[in-house]
């Protein structure tokens, strides 16, 4: 006998509570990511861990949207804010490396592009918030984060690191409320990660004090003021896996929750 596959839950209800704010509204549609970054495509959403199972047994029906992937989670007040605030920054920093990937020209393995770093911040975390439904974030992380997208003047809380890095790939990857243990390091943090062309961002949670990771991160930044730009890198080469961090190695183990999805486009999805 077949098994019955679970759905992929998108749509929150028309009236409930904001994934960033808490606060019980009518809710709207929000794109992850958004879509002032290009990303209009049809695209085809399943599991993660459907993905990633060595076995290949899926447990979950894909679902389909006509111009990018979208979640019902967000009050118009917040979904606002990310659109007029935030995602500028993040449009413009994606527009920039995008260009570098596609030029005709020789580029060293790195390049620098200048950007506003909380502002894409916000953009980043806001929309990895607006992934899920009815998903505010419980525990010590849920005022902090909230006050952190909703006053432009507040600091990045110190529990969170952000790391960044070219990524020149089609599938995408969202993930929240996940686990990473470290084997031999005696380590386990929670992280968010979300990846779509032209770039990645993982999102950590209470990391050691030692970086656990070589790679560019932006809360370095998180004193500034909103508006003030900086000069970033961006390593071009070598290229991160194209899997990482999201499929386990051989040092590591991963605890996914409900929402940790990959999404492709449906010119891109094969069916076996």
């Amino acid at each position: 006998m077949s098994r019955l596959l679970q759905r992929i839950n998108t749509k929150g209800p028309r009236f409930g509570r904001c994934n960033i704010c808490g606060d019980e509204r009518p809710l709207t549609e929000d794109h992850t990511p958004p879509k002032s970054c290009g990303l209009v495509n049809q695209m085809e959403l399943q599991s993660l861990h459907d993905k990633v199972v060595a076995s290949g047994e899926r447990w979950h029906q894909p679902r389909r949207f006509q111009a990018g992937v979208s979640f019902r989670s967000l009050c118009a007040r917040c979904n606002n804010l990310l659109g007029a605030q935030y995602d500028p920054a993040l449009a413009d920093l994606c527009r920039q490396v995008r260009d570098l990937a596609n030029t005709t020209l020789y580029l060293g393995p790195a390049v620098s592009v200048k950007i506003r770093p909380q502002a894409v911040m916000r953009s980043v975390l806001g929309h990895l918030a607006a992934q899920g439904v009815d998903r505010y974030p419980k525990g010590p992380l849920t005022e902090p984060l909230r006050d952190y997208i909703l006053d432009g003047t507040a600091s990045l809380p110190a529990q969170l690191r952000i790391y960044y890095w070219f990524y020149p790939y089609r599938a995408q990857v969202l993930v929240r409320d996940a686990a990473r243990m470290e084997l031999g390091l005696d380590i386990t943090l929670a992280f968010w990660l979300m990846k779509f062309f032209p770039l990645a961002f993982y999102v950590t949670h209470n990391e050691p004090q030692h970086r656990l990771y070589s790679l560019h991160n932006l809360d370095t930044f998180g004193n500034m003021p909103l508006a003030q730009e900086e000069v970033v890198p961006i390593q071009l080469r070598p290229l991160v896996h194209s899997e990482w961090p999201e499929r386990p190695g051989s040092n590591d183990a991963i605890m996914y929750g409900q929402q940790a999805v990959s999404a492709s486009p449906l010119s891109k999805v094969r069916r076996t």
